[in-house]
Protein backbone atom coordinates (compact mmCIF):
# COMPACT_ATOMS: atom_id res chain seq x y z
CA UNK A 1 0.00 0.00 0.00
CA UNK A 2 1.56 3.08 -1.00
CA UNK A 3 1.92 5.69 1.81
CA UNK A 4 3.41 8.95 0.73
CA UNK A 5 4.85 11.37 3.76
CA UNK A 6 5.75 14.94 2.97
CA UNK A 7 8.53 14.17 5.30
CA UNK A 8 10.00 12.34 1.74
CA UNK A 9 10.00 15.36 0.22
CA UNK A 10 7.42 18.35 -1.11
CA UNK A 11 6.89 20.63 -3.34
CA UNK A 12 6.60 24.21 -2.28
CA UNK A 13 4.92 27.02 -4.55
CA UNK A 14 3.00 29.71 -3.98
CA UNK A 15 -1.12 29.31 -3.99
CA UNK A 16 -1.21 32.47 -6.26
CA UNK A 17 1.23 30.90 -8.48
CA UNK A 18 -0.50 27.57 -8.87
CA UNK A 19 -4.22 28.47 -9.00
CA UNK A 20 -2.85 30.97 -12.36
CA UNK A 21 -1.38 27.90 -13.54
CA UNK A 22 -4.98 26.19 -12.85
CA UNK A 23 -6.86 28.67 -14.37
CA UNK A 24 -4.42 28.49 -17.65
CA UNK A 25 -5.10 27.02 -21.29
CA UNK A 26 -2.33 24.49 -21.02
CA UNK A 27 -2.12 21.45 -23.05
CA UNK A 28 -2.28 18.57 -21.34
CA UNK A 29 1.57 17.77 -22.40
CA UNK A 30 2.17 21.67 -21.97
CA UNK A 31 0.93 21.44 -18.33
CA UNK A 32 3.01 17.73 -17.40
CA UNK A 33 6.33 19.63 -18.60
CA UNK A 34 5.49 22.55 -15.96
CA UNK A 35 4.81 19.89 -13.48
CA UNK A 36 8.20 18.31 -14.19
CA UNK A 37 9.81 21.21 -13.95
CA UNK A 38 8.22 22.53 -10.38
CA UNK A 39 9.42 18.80 -9.68
CA UNK A 40 13.02 18.71 -9.91
CA UNK A 41 13.41 22.63 -8.67
CA UNK A 42 11.14 23.22 -6.53
CA UNK A 43 10.96 19.88 -5.50
CA UNK A 44 13.96 20.40 -4.29
CA UNK A 45 14.36 23.78 -2.94
CA UNK A 46 16.11 25.61 -6.46
CA UNK A 47 14.90 27.28 -8.74
CA UNK A 48 16.39 26.28 -11.32
CA UNK A 49 17.73 22.99 -12.81
CA UNK A 50 18.84 21.29 -16.16
CA UNK A 51 16.11 19.50 -17.58
CA UNK A 52 17.10 18.04 -21.25
CA UNK A 53 13.78 17.27 -23.81
CA UNK A 54 14.89 13.59 -23.22
CA UNK A 55 15.07 13.63 -18.92
CA UNK A 56 11.45 15.46 -19.38
CA UNK A 57 10.59 12.80 -22.42
CA UNK A 58 11.26 9.51 -19.77
CA UNK A 59 10.07 11.34 -16.51
CA UNK A 60 6.44 12.34 -18.03
CA UNK A 61 6.14 9.01 -20.35
CA UNK A 62 5.49 11.12 -23.36
CA UNK A 63 7.66 10.74 -26.53
CA UNK A 64 10.82 13.16 -26.85
CA UNK A 65 9.16 15.06 -30.22
CA UNK A 66 5.99 16.08 -28.68
CA UNK A 67 7.82 17.44 -25.25
CA UNK A 68 10.46 19.18 -28.03
CA UNK A 69 7.07 21.05 -28.97
CA UNK A 70 5.71 21.62 -25.89
CA UNK A 71 8.77 22.89 -24.00
CA UNK A 72 9.15 25.01 -27.52
CA UNK A 73 5.92 26.11 -27.19
CA UNK A 74 5.88 27.36 -23.26
CA UNK A 75 9.41 29.00 -23.83
CA UNK A 76 7.56 31.06 -26.56
CA UNK A 77 4.64 31.69 -24.06
CA UNK A 78 7.21 32.95 -21.86
CA UNK A 79 6.04 29.96 -19.17
CA UNK A 80 8.99 28.28 -19.32
CA UNK A 81 12.64 30.55 -19.01
CA UNK A 82 15.67 29.08 -20.73
CA UNK A 83 18.68 30.36 -18.12
CA UNK A 84 22.19 31.00 -19.47
CA UNK A 85 23.20 31.24 -16.44
CA UNK A 86 25.78 27.98 -16.10
CA UNK A 87 26.31 27.61 -20.40
CA UNK A 88 29.14 24.63 -19.60
CA UNK A 89 26.47 22.29 -18.66
CA UNK A 90 25.10 19.64 -21.88
CA UNK A 91 21.19 20.46 -21.41
CA UNK A 92 19.24 24.04 -21.03
CA UNK A 93 18.53 25.34 -17.46
CA UNK A 94 15.36 25.44 -17.16
CA UNK A 95 12.94 27.30 -14.92
CA UNK A 96 9.32 27.99 -14.23
CA UNK A 97 8.45 31.87 -14.66
CA UNK A 98 6.69 32.88 -11.74
CA UNK A 99 5.95 36.23 -12.95
CA UNK A 100 2.54 35.38 -14.94
CA UNK A 101 2.02 38.77 -15.84
CA UNK A 102 4.41 38.43 -18.20
CA UNK A 103 3.23 35.06 -19.78
CA UNK A 104 2.17 35.54 -23.32
CA UNK A 105 -1.04 33.26 -23.23
CA UNK A 106 -3.33 32.38 -26.14
CA UNK A 107 -6.24 34.74 -25.08
CA UNK A 108 -6.97 37.03 -21.94
CA UNK A 109 -7.57 35.14 -18.47
CA UNK A 110 -8.28 36.99 -15.36
CA UNK A 111 -10.07 35.91 -12.09
CA UNK A 112 -9.50 36.35 -7.91
CA UNK A 113 -7.22 34.29 -6.10
CA UNK A 114 -8.71 32.09 -3.42
CA UNK A 115 -8.48 33.77 0.29
CA UNK A 116 -4.90 34.25 1.50
CA UNK A 117 -3.74 32.21 4.53
CA UNK A 118 -3.67 35.84 6.45
CA UNK A 119 -7.24 36.20 5.59
CA UNK A 120 -6.77 38.90 3.27
CA UNK A 121 -8.96 40.04 0.88
CA UNK A 122 -7.60 38.77 -2.58
CA UNK A 123 -6.33 40.45 -5.29
CA UNK A 124 -7.35 40.21 -9.15
CA UNK A 125 -4.78 39.07 -11.07
CA UNK A 126 -4.78 39.62 -15.26
CA UNK A 127 -3.02 38.07 -17.89
CA UNK A 128 -1.45 40.62 -20.58
CA UNK A 129 -1.59 39.22 -23.88
CA UNK A 130 0.42 40.53 -26.70
CA UNK A 131 -2.12 42.89 -29.58
CA UNK A 132 -2.64 40.59 -32.58
CA UNK A 133 -1.13 42.24 -35.77
CA UNK A 134 -3.57 41.86 -39.03
CA UNK A 135 -3.14 43.07 -41.99
CA UNK A 136 -4.81 46.06 -40.95
CA UNK A 137 -2.49 47.10 -38.40
CA UNK A 138 0.99 46.69 -40.60
CA UNK A 139 1.02 44.53 -43.53
CA UNK A 140 5.10 44.47 -43.27
CA UNK A 141 4.95 42.67 -39.43
CA UNK A 142 3.85 39.57 -41.25
CA UNK A 143 6.71 38.73 -43.73
CA UNK A 144 9.44 39.86 -41.25
CA UNK A 145 10.43 38.40 -37.68
CA UNK A 146 10.73 40.96 -34.68
CA UNK A 147 13.69 41.69 -32.37
CA UNK A 148 11.48 39.76 -29.41
CA UNK A 149 11.81 36.52 -31.92
CA UNK A 150 15.01 36.85 -32.25
CA UNK A 151 16.50 37.04 -28.73
CA UNK A 152 13.98 33.89 -28.12
CA UNK A 153 16.25 31.85 -30.51
CA UNK A 154 19.22 33.46 -29.05
CA UNK A 155 18.71 32.20 -25.67
CA UNK A 156 17.20 28.61 -27.32
CA UNK A 157 21.04 28.51 -29.30
CA UNK A 158 23.17 26.63 -28.09
CA UNK A 159 26.28 28.03 -26.24
CA UNK A 160 29.08 26.08 -24.53
CA UNK A 161 30.49 22.32 -25.66
CA UNK A 162 27.99 22.22 -28.29
CA UNK A 163 28.94 24.54 -29.96
CA UNK A 164 29.08 28.58 -30.61
CA UNK A 165 26.61 31.61 -31.19
CA UNK A 166 28.54 33.51 -32.57
CA UNK A 167 28.09 37.36 -32.95
CA UNK A 168 24.85 38.55 -31.73
CA UNK A 169 24.93 41.67 -34.64
CA UNK A 170 25.31 38.98 -37.20
CA UNK A 171 22.73 36.46 -35.63
CA UNK A 172 20.58 39.29 -35.27
CA UNK A 173 20.97 40.19 -38.64
CA UNK A 174 20.58 37.07 -40.58
CA UNK A 175 17.63 35.86 -38.60
CA UNK A 176 15.82 38.96 -39.35
CA UNK A 177 16.46 38.35 -42.88
CA UNK A 178 14.28 35.13 -42.53
CA UNK A 179 10.40 35.09 -43.91
CA UNK A 180 7.78 34.00 -40.88
CA UNK A 181 5.94 32.52 -44.16
CA UNK A 182 8.56 30.10 -45.32
CA UNK A 183 10.07 29.14 -42.71
CA UNK A 184 7.58 29.40 -38.83
CA UNK A 185 9.58 30.14 -35.43
CA UNK A 186 8.23 26.71 -33.74
CA UNK A 187 9.91 24.78 -36.90
CA UNK A 188 13.54 26.28 -36.13
CA UNK A 189 13.03 25.60 -32.18
CA UNK A 190 12.66 21.83 -33.10
CA UNK A 191 15.50 21.86 -35.14
CA UNK A 192 17.36 23.13 -32.58
CA UNK A 193 16.32 21.71 -30.34
CA UNK A 194 16.86 17.77 -31.61
CA UNK A 195 20.35 19.02 -32.82
CA UNK A 196 21.19 19.83 -29.42
CA UNK A 197 19.42 16.47 -28.43
CA UNK A 198 21.82 14.42 -30.85
CA UNK A 199 24.99 16.39 -30.19
CA UNK A 200 24.32 15.72 -26.67
CA UNK A 201 23.86 11.79 -26.83
CA UNK A 202 27.01 11.33 -29.12
CA UNK A 203 29.24 13.54 -26.48
CA UNK A 204 27.56 11.25 -23.62
CA UNK A 205 28.51 8.15 -25.38
CA UNK A 206 32.23 9.70 -26.18
CA UNK A 207 31.33 9.39 -30.03
CA UNK A 208 32.18 12.15 -32.61
CA UNK A 209 29.90 14.84 -33.42
CA UNK A 210 30.18 17.86 -35.57
CA UNK A 211 29.73 21.03 -33.42
CA UNK A 212 26.65 23.76 -34.10
CA UNK A 213 27.89 26.42 -36.62
CA UNK A 214 27.75 30.21 -35.28
CA UNK A 215 23.95 31.39 -35.80
CA UNK A 216 24.74 33.66 -38.41
CA UNK A 217 26.30 30.05 -40.49
CA UNK A 218 23.55 28.11 -39.28
CA UNK A 219 20.69 30.05 -40.42
CA UNK A 220 22.77 30.93 -43.80
CA UNK A 221 22.91 27.41 -44.66
CA UNK A 222 19.32 26.35 -43.88
CA UNK A 223 20.71 24.38 -41.46
CA UNK A 224 16.85 23.90 -39.93
CA UNK A 225 16.80 20.94 -42.75
CA UNK A 226 19.72 18.99 -41.71
CA UNK A 227 19.43 14.83 -41.00
CA UNK A 228 19.69 14.32 -38.24
CA UNK A 229 21.96 10.97 -37.93
CA UNK A 230 20.50 7.72 -35.82
CA UNK A 231 17.02 9.95 -35.53
CA UNK A 232 14.87 6.71 -35.76
CA UNK A 233 17.64 5.00 -33.10
CA UNK A 234 17.19 8.24 -30.92
CA UNK A 235 13.59 8.12 -30.94
CA UNK A 236 13.15 4.77 -29.58
CA UNK A 237 14.83 5.08 -26.87
CA UNK A 238 12.74 7.75 -25.91
CA UNK A 239 9.48 6.36 -23.84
Amino acid sequence: MASPQKENGHIQIANELYEMILRSNFTLRELKVILTVMRFTYGFNRKEWELSVRFISKATGIKYQHISSSVTSLVEKNVIVISESNTHKQGRILKLNKDYETWNLNRSQSGYSSQNSDGSVPKRVTVRVPKTVTKKDNKDKLNTYSVEDFEKFWKIFPNGELGSKGSRKNAKREFLKLNPEKINLEKLFIAVNKQSEYKSMMKSEGKFFESFPHIERWLKNERWTDDIPQQQNLELRSP
